[in-house]
C-alpha cells in the first residue's frame, strides 16, 4: 500500500453528502491503496472480511459503523490527517442521518468538518518569459502584506486585453502555492467574455463552497448564506485564491476572506481602483513585452536555432506584434505548426495583412484577437466606442485631451472622462498622465472598426479636425516661443476644433516636447491624406522647435513635404519658405550645394512675389553656408544685402539679426574692431525689442570675437551670457555649440579640466549636433586622454 492514499490528492471524505457517496468515497480508497485483497485489509484491520464487504458494498443504505472505517483507512495507507478527515466526514455524515444538524444558511454554530485540501491552479505554460520585474514587485508586496495581519493582501493585476495577466497570476500563484498549506482557490469570473454571462458571485461561491468540501445539499441559497459560510471555512485558514479576469470589484468583494493569513490575487483589464481605494489592494499594471522578451518567447516555443538563423524575420513578427504576449503565441503556434516553413513565410502573411488582425484570427474565442479586443470594446459606453474607432484617425503615436476633444468634433469636458473609461478598462494605454496611446494591434482593430462603422467622410473629417487642431496649437505655442520671426496668418479654428493656448514660452516648450514626435507624424499623415494647407502650415510652425534642438534631419523632411503641398497649392510664397528652410537644414548638415541650390530658389521666388523680409531672411541664411565654406568675402556681401533688404522692409528685428550676421562675417575675416562694433550694435538693438534668442546670439558672436583677439577672459564672459540665454530658452542646439566654444577658450587658456566638462557637456546636451562640429569636439576630447 503506497505513500498516503487518503492524503492530500486522494478521495476527498468531505465531497460525499449521502451514504452512497461516503461508501463510492471508501471504495475509491480501497483503489487508490493499490486495490488490495478482502482478506488482506481483514488481516492488517483486524475487521471481519465479510463485515468489509459489508461495509464497502454499492448497494449499502446505511452508514457503515467509525469503528470499520477507522481501521480500514489506516489499512489502506492513510497518515493521521487524512484519518480525522475521514472522522470528520462520518460525524458530518451521522449527525445529518440523526437529525441532530440543523442550518438554515445563517447559523454557523455547527462544527465544520477538516476539508480536503483544494488544489485548482490552472496549468503553468512553460513558455511564460520575462515580468522579472512584476514578479519581484509581487514578492516585496507579499512579504510587506506579512507584517500586517490584521488584513487580506490583495493583488490586482491590470492590463490591456492578450497582455498576460493570467499567465502572471498562474505562474507567481505556483510559486509561492507552497506558503498556503490549505489549499489554493481558482476560478474564471468571465468579466470580458462575449460567448457566455459573466460568473455571478453566488455562483462563484457556490463552486468554492464545493471545492472546500462542503456538501451541494448543504450549500445555502442565498449569497449572503454562502459568504458567511465561505469565510467561516476560511477563518484561520492559509489559502491562495486567484480571481482571474474580473469585471469589477462587485465580483470580487464578495469572493475576499474574512479574516487574514489569505491571499487573493485578481487579474482584470478594468482599473478596480474600488477595491484599491476602499480594501487597499496593491494594483500592478503589465506593461507589452520588451524586444529581448517578445524574443524569448518565441525561442521557448521555437527553439533558439531557428529563431537565432532568421533574426531579421523573427524581429519583424516582433514589430508586428507589438509586444503583445496573446499575439506572440498565436504567431508562434503557426510556426510551430508547420516546423518546416520558414518564419519568413509568417513574417511575410503578417506584413500582407493590412489591419494586422487576420493572422490572429481563429475558432478558439481566448486566442482569437479580434474576439478578445471586442469584449473590451463592447464594454464601452457608446461614445468611448465612437472615440475609440476615431483613435485610428489620429496620426498617433498618443493624444492628449484636446485633441481627443477636436479629433471627435466634442467640447473640451466630454473628452476626458471618455478617456479615463477608455483608459481605466485598458483599451488605451496612459503611461503618462494625461497622454494615451493604443498599440499597433488595437490601432489596427480600432481602424476596422471605424471603416465599417463610421462613413469615409466621417473618417476624413476627424483626421481634419485633429490635424488643424494640431496646426492651431502648435502656431499659438510658436509665437510664444519666437514672436519675433515672421509671422502667417492662418483662418479661424474649425468648428469642433479645440486649441491648445499655452501661456507662456516655457508652457510653449513643453507642449512642443510632448507633442513633437505627434506632429511629425502628423505632417506625415497629411501628406498622405493630401491635406496640403495643413501640412504646410505645420511645416512652418515647427521651424523654431527644430532649429533650437538641432533636429537638422527631421527639418529637411518635413520641409520637402511642405515644398509638395505648397507646389500642390501653386503658392509661391510657401514654396520659398520650404526651400529657405530645406537650405538652412542642408548647411547645418554639411550639404553646401544643396543648400545652395535650395536658397537660391528661395530667393528667387521672393523676389518674384516682392517678399523683402524673405529674400532679406534668405541672404542672412546664405552668410552661414558661405562661412562654413570659406567664402568670407561672399558672406559678408549676403550679410549686408540682408541688412538692406530688412531696412527697405522696415524690419527692426531682421536689421539687428543682420547687424549679428555682418559681425561674425567681418569675425571670420579677422576683421575684429569692424566685428565688435556691428556684433555689439546688434546686442543693443536686441535688447531695445526684448529679443532674448536674439541677444544670445550676439552674446555668442561676441565670445567668439573675443577668443579670437585672444581677450579670454572677455570671451568666457560673453560666452557665459549667451549659454544663460540659450539654456533659458530651451535652446539645447545653441547651448551645445556655446559650450564647444567655451570648452575651446578653456584649452586656450590651458584650463584642461574646464575645457573637458564644457567639450562632454556640448555632446551631451545634444548628441545631434552637426557632426563636423561634434566630430571636432570628439576629436578634442580624445586629445585629452580622458
Amino acid at each position: 500500500m503506497s505513500g498516503h492514499p487518503g492524503g492530500r490528492g486522494g478521495p476527498d471524505p468531505g465531497a460525499a453528502a449521502t451514504v452512497q457517496e461516503f461508501v463510492a468515497q471508501l471504495r475509491l480508497l480501497k483503489v487508490w491503496a493499490g486495490s488490495p485483497s478482502f482478506e488482506r485489509l481483514a488481516r492488517a484491520c483486524g475487521v471481519p472480511r465479510s463485515t468489509l464487504v459489508d461495509a464497502l458494498s454499492p448497494r449499502r443504505r446505511q452508514l457503515p459503523r467509525l469503528d470499520v472505517v477507522r481501521p480500514f483507512v489506516l489499512a489502506c495507507g492513510a497518515d493521521e490527517a487524512a484519518l480525522a478527515r475521514w472522522e470528520s466526514a462520518w460525524r458530518w455524515l451521522q449527525a445529518d442521518l440523526d437529525g441532530a444538524r440543523a442550518f438554515d444558511g445563517q447559523d454557523l454554530a455547527w462544527s465544520a468538518p477538516t476539508w480536503g485540501l483544494p488544489a485548482q491552479l490552472p496549468l503553468d505554460t512553460s513558455a511564460f518569459v520575462g515580468r522579472d520585474a512584476e514578479l519581484a514587485q509581487l514578492d516585496a508586496l507579499l512579504a510587506g502584506t506579512a507584517e500586517h495581519t490584521s488584513a487580506t493582501a490583495i493583488m490586482v493585476l491590470l492590463g490591456t486585453a492578450g497582455v498576460g495577466k493570467t499567465a502572471l497570476a498562474v505562474r507567481w500563484a505556483h510559486r509561492i502555492r507552497d506558503r498556503f498549506q490549505d489549499g489554493q482557490l481558482y476560478v474564471n469570473l468571465r468579466g470580458f467574455d462575449l460567448a457566455e454571462p459573466a460568473l455571478a458571485p453566488e455562483e462563484a461561491v457556490r463552486g468554492f463552497l464545493n471545492a472546500l468540501g462542503v456538501p451541494p445539499r448543504q450549500i445555502p441559497a442565498g449569497l449572503d448564506a454562502r459568504i458567511s459560510l465561505y469565510r467561516s471555512l476560511l477563518a484561520e485558514r492559509h489559502v491562495l485564491i486567484v480571481l482571474d479576469n474580473a469585471a469589477g470589484a462587485e465580483q470580487v468583494r464578495p469572493l475576499l476572506p474574512g479574516a487574514p493569513g489569505c491571499l487573493v490575487v485578481v487579474t482584470s483589464r478594468n482599473r478596480l481602483s474600488g477595491l484599491v481605494a476602499v480594501e487597499g489592494a496593491h494594483p500592478i499594471t503589465l506593461r507589452l513585452l520588451s524586444g529581448a522578451e517578445a524574443r524569448l518567447m518565441l525561442a521557448r516555443r521555437l527553439g533558439p536555432a531557428r529563431v537565432a538563423a532568421e533574426r531579421p524575420a523573427v524581429d519583424e513578427i516582433i514589430d508586428r506584434c507589438a509586444g503583445l504576449p496573446l499575439a506572440l503565441a498565436v504567431a508562434a503556434s503557426g510556426a510551430a505548426l508547420h516546423p518546416d516553413l520558414p518564419i519568413a513565410a509568417l513574417a511575410d502573411r503578417l506584413r500582407e495583412d493590412v489591419r494586422g488582425l487576420d493572422m490572429f484570427a481563429g475558432s478558439d474565442s481566448a486566442a482569437d484577437l479580434r474576439a478578445v479586443f471586442s469584449s473590451s470594446y463592447h464594454a464601452l459606453s457608446p461614445a468611448a466606442r465612437r472615440l475609440f474607432r476615431l483613435l485610428s484617425c489620429h496620426p498617433g503615436p498618443d493624444l492628449g485631451v484636446q485633441a481627443a476633444a477636436s479629433l471627435a468634433g466634442l467640447p473640451r469636458g466630454r473628452a476626458r472622462p471618455l478617456l479615463a473609461e477608455m483608459a481605466g478598462g485598458h483599451v488605451t494605454m496612459e503611461d503618462v498622465p494625461g497622454r494615451y496611446a493604443v498599440h499597433g494591434l488595437l490601432r489596427g482593430y480600432a481602424t476596422e472598426l471605424a471603416d465599417s462603422e463610421e462613413t469615409p467622410g466621417g473618417r476624413r473629417d476627424a483626421l481634419r479636425r485633429v490635424l488643424d487642431h494640431y496646426v492651431h496649437s502648435a502656431h499659438a505655442a510658436d509665437r510664444l516661443l519666437d514672436p519675433y520671426r515672421s509671422t502667417i496668418d492662418l483662418p479661424a479654428p474649425p468648428a469642433g476644433v479645440s486649441p491648445e493656448q499655452p501661456t507662456d514660452g516655457k508652457g510653449a516648450l513643453a507642449w512642443f516636447d510632448a507633442e513633437y514626435p505627434v506632429l511629425r507624424r502628423a505632417v506625415e499623415k497629411g501628406g498622405q491624406e493630401g491635406m496640403d494647407r495643413q501640412v504646410w502650415h505645420l511645416g512652418w510652425a515647427l521651424t523654431t522647435y527644430q532649429r533650437r534642438h538641432g533636429a537638422w534631419q527631421d527639418q529637411s523632411a518635413v520641409q520637402a513635404l511642405a515644398l509638395a503641398a505648397a507646389r500642390n497649392r501653386a503658392d509661391q510664397g510657401w514654396e520659398a519658405y520650404s526651400h529657405l528652410c530645406l537650405g538652412q537644414a542642408a548647411t547645418r548638415r554639411g550639404l553646401f550645394m544643396e543648400a545652395a541650390t535650395h536658397l537660391r530658389h528661395a530667393l528667387g521666388l521672393y523676389a518674384e512675389t516682392g517678399d523683402l523680409r524673405g529674400q532679406a531672411d534668405t541672404c542672412l541664411a546664405s552668410t552661414a553656408a558661405l562661412r562654413e565654406q570659406g567664402r568670407h568675402e561672399d558672406a559678408l556681401h549676403q550679410a549686408q544685402r540682408a541688412l538692406t533688404l530688412y531696412q527697405q522692409a522696415g524690419d527692426e528685428a531682421g536689421q539687428a539679426g543682420a547687424f549679428t550676421g555682418i559681425g561674425l562675417a567681418y569675425t571670420a575675416q579677422g576683421r575684429y574692431d569692424d566685428a565688435l562694433l556691428y556684433l555689439e550694435q546688434g546686442l543693443v538693438r536686441q535688447r531695445d525689442l526684448g529679443n532674448r534668442d536674439g541677444q544670445a546670439s550676439a552674446w555668442h558672436g561676441l565670445g567668439r570675437a573675443h577668443n579670437a583677439m585672444r581677450d579670454h577672459q572677455q570671451a568666457v564672459a560673453c560666452l557665459l551670457h549667451a549659454l544663460s540665454l540659450h539654456r533659458d530658452l530651451g535652446d539645447h542646439y545653441h547651448e551645445a555649440a556655446a559650450l564647444a566654444a567655451l570648452g575651446d577658450v578653456y584649452w586656450t587658456v590651458g584650463d584642461r579640466d574646464s575645457a573637458h566638462d564644457a567639450w562632454l557637456e556640448s555632446l551631451t546636451v545634444l548628441p545631434g549636433l552637426e557632426r563636423k562640429t561634434a566630430d571636432r569636439v570628439r576629436a578634442k576630447l580624445v586629445s585629452l586622454g580622458r
